[in-house]
């Protein structure tokens, strides 16, 4: 039997669209299997204020356990996908409009293990340099979590998330995205041979992920790719210049050799200029390491039997300008940097100069960080 709390108002009026669309919430709910004691959220880039007049709402009922397909109410769409014979989400359409309305089933459980699953991923990014971290089940759940309206057990709702913190959803979603040498190599690869169409379409993957790596460190919890741009635009004034060059270059085209080189040279300026802003704002970005505690933390993967040689130099070079200062443009990566121009940021015996550079206090202090 589907019953309804009294706190579930059927008239309250959910705006999206900077007003343009009003819908009833009882409209939106109407298809959803509810109980007393769910929670219910009203969330999407409607609700967050990106979307467009072909987003969905997203709703989703937070239960104790999910229902099985001869529970839906009789009205819905039937149009559904289960997990082990239990309904996971229902597509539903609000009638006489082309508005979509998923509504997705999770349950408690569910949730509170995405959120300890949040720390834990950040505690373990915290002590090391080089893990990039990978994609949680309910990684979109989460996010949207920062954004949803809570229509019905509202108070539960904030209980249930006390311990869901932005600082480690941005921190997470920043090393997933940001500096990866492996993907950057690749690049470099192509270009050595002449690849430069190949060179283009993954330097505008690359330096999109890098953009999308600063917009976390500027507070966003959405690690989607589709509004992107969207978020680029939301950055400080102070970024103005890398809003620029991003949505210039994510749409930029190219056909001639001349062109295609070109792109990719301007994406390694750009990233560069993304590594510089990093580094000028991270220490007072709460939940990111500060640059000596990252330093320390890249230390730790140097071993006194390590044999350096110039490719391991320069993939430090790469990872560590984001931390370090004076380090050579990425431009000069894409071909073989003469020996000369490695005394830039190797010392005399070979070692790079960040391996000494001293946090100010000892190692182990360093790494006993605090929020």
């Amino acid at each position: 039997m589907r019953t309804h709390s009294p706190g579930y108002d059927k008239q309250l009026q959910i705006s999206a669209l900077a007003g343009k669309l009003k819908v009833p919430l009882g409209r939106l709910l109407e298809r959803a299997h509810i109980t007393a004691n769910d929670i219910v959220l009203i969330a999407g880039t409607l609700i967050e204020g990106i979307g467009t007049p072909c987003s969905d709402f997203d709703v989703y009922i937070i239960k104790e356990a999910r229902i099985r397909p001869d529970e839906l109410p009789p009205n819905c769409s039937h149009r559904y996908m289960t997990n082990n014979g239990e309904v996971v989400v229902t597509y539903e359409t609000l009638p006489e409009t082309n508005i979509g309305v998923d509504i997705e089933y999770k349950t408690t459980s569910e949730l509170k293990n995405a959120i300890k699953d949040v720390s834990q991923l950040y505690n373990y990014l915290r002590q090391r340099a080089k893990f990039s971290g990978t994609k949680g089940d309910h990684e979109q759940l989460i996010y949207r979590a920062f954004h949803a309206i809570p229509v019905q057990n509202a108070d539960a709702f904030r209980s249930l998330i006390g311990n869901l913190k932005a600082h480690e959803v941005c921190f997470n979603a920043y090393r997933r995205s940001a500096f990866s040498y492996p993907y950057f190599r690749d690049i470099v690869g192509c270009w050595r041979q002449g690849d430069f169409e190949t060179s283009f379409l993954m330097a505008r993957k690359w330096g999109l992920d890098n953009a999308r790596a600063f917009t976390h460190l500027n507070g966003n919890v959405n690690t989607g790719d589709k509004y992107l741009l969207r978020y680029v635009a939301r950055l400080p004034t102070r970024d103005d210049d890398i809003k620029s060059i991003v949505q210039r270059l994510a749409t930029a085209g190219a056909t001639t050799a001349k062109q295609l080189r070109e792109y990719v040279l301007d994406w390694c300026d750009a990233v560069d200029m993304i590594a510089a802003r990093s580094l000028s704002i991270r220490n007072t970005t709460r939940g990111f390491p500060s640059t000596d505690d990252q330093l320390a933390l890249t230390r730790l993967e140097v071993s006194a039997s390590l044999r350096w040689h110039t490719e391991l130099s320069r993939e430090f070079a790469y990872r560590n300008r984001e931390f370090l200062r004076g380090l050579p443009p990425l431009r000069e990566f894409l071909d073989e940097i003469p020996g000369p121009a490695l005394a830039r940021y190797l010392a005399d015996d070979e070692v790079p100069t960040w391996v000494k550079v001293k946090t100010g206090r000892p190692l182990e202090e360093a790494l006993n960080w605090r929020d």
